[in-house]
């Protein structure tokens, strides 16, 4: 029976546990599949629960944790632990290979929304992109590397992106440059990997209704982007947060769901 391998960062609480759940739910529907499951999450007793609420016969979880992403001097360590949780389940399957591993790049920072460009401190700028995009790029890069021809049948890389990586606001000049710069290199991956069974995707979620989206309310320093999202919450109209990780999901099993290297909205689903 052919197994798909999923990993997914951030994936504890939020829009990260949303899309563990909701992709769980699409393997019940595909009857002769099963799936192993790797979530890093920092918080041991949420990954625990995760672990026992979803885990059944056809799906097995390695949970991880007590790795963080923003330490770049512990990066190569904690990166190598998360591939060999891995590689832990792979073992399942004797000599066979994943019919498909996917890795959900889910973790990421808002930064701080409350200053502009001119006000940026190099310690706050090096801090954002060691998490959001050096780390980042080292996990793509070490996924590819890990998972090659002899591990799996097919790679996909989800890049969980935002409409700031194509249309720049004020005061989102770190985030919008992170989900750019995000954003371009899924595009030269999949030119890299065009004759490889290789994909890369760049999913933006919407304006999800979560925590992240109650701080952007509380502390972006633009008066008109704050009165149209807590318009958006009061009105009920944000995103739910398992709608968006349906859609993510349609897309990653249909046939031809999307263009490798491409930008998907949560709109345009």
């Amino acid at each position: 029976m052919p197994t798909r391998l999923c990993i997914v960062t951030g994936a504890a609480r939020g829009f990260g546990l949303a899309i563990v759940k909701q992709y769980v739910a699409w393997i019940k529907k595909q009857p002769t599949s099963n799936l192993h499951l790797v979530v890093l999450g920092r918080d041991a007793a949420q990954v625990e629960d995760l672990t026992n609420s979803l885990q059944n016969d056809k799906v097995k979880i390695q949970g991880v944790t007590g790795i963080d992403l923003t330490q770049v001097d512990k990066l190569e360590g904690n990166v190598e632990t998360l591939f060999s949780a891995a590689k832990n389940l792979k073992q399942d399957l004797c000599a066979e290979k994943y019919f498909e591993t996917i890795l959900i790049n889910n973790a990421g920072s808002l930064g701080d929304l409350s200053t502009s460009v001119s006000e940026y401190k190099l310690d706050l700028i090096k801090e954002y992109f060691d998490f959001n995009v050096v780390s980042f790029t080292y996990l793509c890069s070490q996924f590819l590397k890990t998972c090659d021809d002899s591990f799996t049948q097919s790679r996909t890389i989800v890049n969980i992106s935002s409409l700031l990586a194509v249309k720049a606001f004020p005061n989102w000049g770190l985030y919008a440059a992170g989900k750019a710069a995000r954003d371009q290199l899924m595009g030269v991956i999949a030119e890299e990997n065009r004759n490889n069974n290789t994909r890369t995707l760049s999913y933006a979620p919407g304006p999800l209704d979560n925590d992240m989206q109650r701080v952007v309310r509380e502390t972006i320093n633009d008066e008109e982007q704050r009165s149209i999202y807590s318009n958006m919450h009061h009105e009920s109209k944000l995103v739910k947060m398992d709608d968006s990780a349906e859609k993510l999901c349609k897309l990653l099993f249909a046939d031809n769901g999307f263009v490798s290297g491409s930008h998907i909205d949560y709109y345009d689903v």
